[in-house]
């Protein structure tokens, strides 16, 4: 069991990490041909800062899942507002 959801999201990790890698050499690729707005910018930056901040989540997750502290993995994905 610990196993399987630990590599459910190590999955999850390496997904956003390619999107948001991805999305990134994209918005590199934008600027340098001059075909881009600072508002386009900003909202593609938040994509990707987004995309990393769920990749390292997740990547959390699977470190607690793995090790079978699900304790501590629930409190993880649910923020720590639901008593545990």
């Amino acid at each position: 069991m610990k196993t399987l959801l630990g590599l459910f999201f190590v999955t999850v990790c390496c997904f956003f990490l390619g999107s948001g890698g991805f999305v990134a050499v994209e918005l590199v690729k934008m600027i340098q041909a001059n075909q881009i707005t600072s508002t386009q910018s900003a909202i593609i930056t938040l994509v990707v800062v987004t995309s990393l901040a769920f990749a390292v989540g997740s990547y959390r997750a699977s470190k607690y899942a793995f090790k079978g502290q699900f304790r501590r993995f629930w409190k993880l994905i649910n923020g720590g507002w639901l008593p545990v």
